[in-house]
C-alpha cells in the first residue's frame, strides 16, 4: 500500500490491473505494471466499481485533474480476500490525498487432530476457519499505541540496502 504517483489506467480480464480504473497511464504506472507481472502482483485499486467521488485518490480542483495514484498492492496467489478498495474523501489526513482503504478478509488455517482417525491412521486435518480479529481494542490509545511501536520496531530493525532484500523480510515476517 502506498504512494506510487503511477497511474495504471484499466484492462479487461487482465489478473494486474482492474477494468475499472482511470483511463490515463502514465510513465510510472508503465513500470509499476511491469513489475507487478514480472512478480506476480496485483494492484486492486481498478478491480472494484465505484462511483468517481469513490475512485480517485487526488483531485485538484483548480485545472480539473483527478488521478488514482495510491494503490494497494498484493501477490496473486495471497490467501487473503480482497474484498473492496475504495478512496474516502472525509477523513483529513493533512495531504490533497484522499483516505484509501481496503476491505479484507483474513482466512485463518489451524491444524487440528481427529481423535477416530488418529487411532486409525495417525493423520491431521486442516480446518479453514474465520479467526477473530480483536480490531475493537485498537480503538484504546494505549492498545493502539503499542501496536504502532512494535510494527515500527519490526520494520525498523534491519537496515535495507534495497527493496528486494525489504520485500524479502517482508515476506518471511508475515508467511
Amino acid at each position: 500500500m502506498g504512494d506510487m504517483n503511477g497511474r495504471i489506467g484499466r484492462k479487461t480480464g487482465d489478473t494486474v490491473v482492474g477494468n475499472f480504473g482511470e483511463e490515463r497511464v502514465n510513465d510510472n504506472g508503465e513500470r509499476l505494471i511491469e513489475l507487478c507481472t514480472q512478480t506476480s502482483l496485483t494492484i486492486w485499486n481498478g478491480f472494484f466499481n465505484h462511483k468517481n467521488i469513490h475512485k480517485y485518490i487526488r483531485e485538484q480542483h483548480t485545472k480539473n485533474f483527478k488521478h488514482i495514484i495510491d494503490c494497494i498492492i498484493t501477490k496473486q496467489d495471497l490467501n487473503l480476500k480482497i474484498q473492496d478498495v475504495r478512496s474516502y474523501r472525509g477523513p483529513n489526513c493533512g495531504t490533497d490525498h484522499k483516505l484509501l482503504v481496503a476491505k479484507i478478509l483474513f482466512p485463518y488455517k489451524y491444524t487440528t487432530t481427529d481423535e477416530h482417525k488418529e487411532k486409525k491412521e495417525n493423520t491431521v486435518t486442516m480446518v479453514d476457519k474465520k479467526r477473530k480479529y480483536n480490531i475493537e481494542s485498537l480503538k484504546n490509545e494505549s492498545v493502539n499505541f503499542l501496536y504502532e511501536q512494535r510494527l515500527n520496531n519490526k520494520l525498523n530493525r534491519n537496515e535495507f540496502t534495497d527493496t528486494e532484500e525489504m520485500y524479502n523480510y517482508l515476506k518471511k515476517l508475515y508467511s
